[in-house]
């Protein structure tokens, strides 16, 4: 007898331990991160938010309250902003600007976004989770811990791409509002400012459009404008202005540089060869004209002997070969060589030009004018 009672009490004991060793059920938690977020007026407030609960409850509901005072003493009637299953409980100012980013309770995701941020949203914040555990009992609780929004003014710019800028060729610019918001639609407008005080508010060629970025609650507008350059542009501004719900505005400015390109009508006639052929012409003629009128001549210079002996001074003498002029130039033109080149060739190749006595002697049968010129005379 005594036996199996000391081998019950044994018994008891061993389960006991057993029992204090086995690893708790999972408590309710919430985590903010950030503790405080600090959204800017007319844009939105992400909450980012995360939760644990006990393995065998599962989540159904959640709800978010604003606290109306500094102890948090909420009523559900009153101080809820989301209801994830009903809508309608939550204030009306809230309705359609908060939401969950993930609807599916059971991915532990608490994460909430309002959009059309203004100073009265400003507070703290907590959560209720509402489900039931695997036995069908109901349970309700809310986490003790807040999350502080603190609501500043609109310091953010609208981003403005601007691509290379020619004369000419269309272009586009873009411009992105600030923030991911997917509330309000703002109001996106575009202005170019001219010399001295005029502006000119542009509309014609705009367009906005909206980006989903992140899930079905986070969005980006932006607008375009698409126009062609001109050089009346370059060195002008255009601002993009970007206006929220509210009347929040935030604008940015950039300056264009329009690179200029050749006029049409030149293109055009590059583009034409026969039209480039007779340019040409034309010019090269010009030029044969102008050479004709100038009488431009080249000069040979050579030293000869006065007389026979040896011993007498020389004469420097000049020799101008004079040639016709347009003839030669209409030769050159065409890329065939005149005569005066033929005899500096072969000058040249000898040595210099050959002569006969003061003159020397060229080819005959060119026209052509041979005249010497005495420059000065030097001693032997």
């Amino acid at each position: 007898m005594w036996v199996l009672i000391w081998a019950a009490l044994l018994l008891s004991l061993t389960e006991r331990a057993t029992c204090k060793n086995e690893a708790p059920a999972a408590a309710y938690n919430i985590t903010f991160s950030p503790a405080e977020i600090t959204p800017q007026t007319g844009l939105c407030a992400v909450i980012p938010c995360s939760f644990t609960h006990p393995d065998d409850f599962i989540p159904r509901i959640a709800i978010w309250f604003k606290c109306p005072d500094a102890r948090c003493s909420i009523k559900v009637e009153i101080d809820s902003i989301l209801h994830s299953r009903n809508p309608s409980k939550a204030q009306e100012g809230y309705r359609r600007r908060a939401s969950l980013l993930e609807t599916d309770l059971t991915k532990k995701n608490c994460s909430m976004i309002i959009n059309d941020i203004t100073k009265t949203d400003a507070g703290d914040y907590q959560l209720r989770l509402s489900g039931t555990f695997n036995s069908g009992n109901r349970n309700k609780s809310t986490f003790r811990e807040k999350i502080k929004i603190a609501v500043k003014a609109l310091t953010q710019k609208p981003s403005v791409l601007t691509p290379p800028l020619t004369e000419g060729e269309p272009a586009t610019l873009t411009c992105t509002a600030p923030g991911i918001c997917s509330g309000t639609p703002p109001n996106i407008t575009w202005t170019w400012r001219g010399t001295g005080d005029n502006i000119t508010e542009l509309r014609d060629n705009t367009t906005i459009q909206k980006r989903e970025d992140l899930t079905s609650v986070t969005t980006t507008h932006f607008s375009t404008l698409t126009f062609t350059p001109s050089a009346e542009h370059h060195t002008t501004k255009v601002t993009c202005q970007v206006t929220f719900k509210g009347n929040i505005t935030t604008e940015e400015t950039v300056t264009l540089n329009v690179t200029q390109e050749l006029s049409k009508d030149i293109l055009a006639m590059l583009s034409n060869p026969p039209l480039v052929a007779a340019f040409v012409i034309g010019s090269a003629t010009i030029c044969c004209i102008f050479l004709c009128l100038t009488g431009k001549c080249k000069r040979c210079k050579e030293r000869i002997p006065k007389d026979s002996d040896s011993k007498s001074s020389f004469t420097n003498v000049a020799m101008v070969a004079c040639e016709d002029q347009q003839t030669d130039a209409w030769r050159a033109v065409w890329g065939e060589q005149t005569p005066l080149q033929v005899v500096l060739m072969e000058g040249a190749e000898n040595g210099g030009p050959h002569t006969s006595g003061a003159a020397g002697t060229l080819p005959k049968g060119k026209n052509q004018k041979m005249c010497t010129t005495p420059l000065s005379t030097t001693p032997n």
